[in-house]
């Protein structure tokens, strides 16, 4: 699902624009795995909010449902905005597109990344499902002296986890320290 990317729509926009067939399957794959991940987001700082206020007005300790209301509130936030926000691309600055695009297949194999796709403008690498997601993608576009990378973490139907965000921030980040080390060392 995640390999039919338009690059250079991409590259304008600073995002990921993906070319989707959409079938009835796929729609409703993706409505149910996008009303599970709301549940998940949603349900539980709603249910400690009400708890929380049951027990101010009967006067019991609130002091638990006060904490996993203050702890679970900001994940839940910023997961929200993962699952309704684009797939930013973040900028490196690399060298010549053939330097760029032998570092990131240095850094693939590596990671352990095997490469699904690639060719002179995109590199599409994929971690295999682990405990905690079910499958990573992590994708390299090339324009002139520049790359564009984004991690992707997969959820149960093929479409992108939004609880995952950290993991994703972590293995982009990681990506170019090395990406700008191996690159300062040529």
């Amino acid at each position: 699902m995640y390999d039919n990317i338009n690059i250079s729509a991409s590259l304008i926009k600073q995002y990921l624009v993906y070319i989707r067939k959409k079938t009835f399957f796929s729609v409703l794959n993706n409505g149910f795995e996008s009303i599970g991940f709301l549940f998940i987001l949603i349900f539980p700082p709603f249910i400690s909010f009400f708890i929380l206020k049951n027990n101010i007005e009967a006067e019991e300790s609130f002091i638990l449902p006060l904490l996993f209301l203050l702890l679970y509130t900001p994940f839940s936030l910023v997961s929200m905005y993962h699952l309704f926000s684009p797939d930013r691309l973040k900028k490196i600055r690399g060298s010549h597109t053939s330097i760029n695009r032998k570092i990131s297949k240095e850094i693939s194999k590596e990671f352990f990344w095997d490469i699904q796709k690639q060719h002179s403008k995109i590199i599409i690498t994929k971690e295999y499902r682990s405990w905690y997601h079910w499958g990573r993608q992590f994708v390299i576009i090339f324009d002139q002296k520049d790359i564009y990378i984004k991690c992707i973490t997969l959820g149960r139907y093929k479409m992108q986890s939004p609880i995952n965000w950290y993991g994703n921030w972590k293995n982009e980040k990681r990506f170019k320290k090395l990406f700008l080390e191996i690159l300062a060392e040529n």
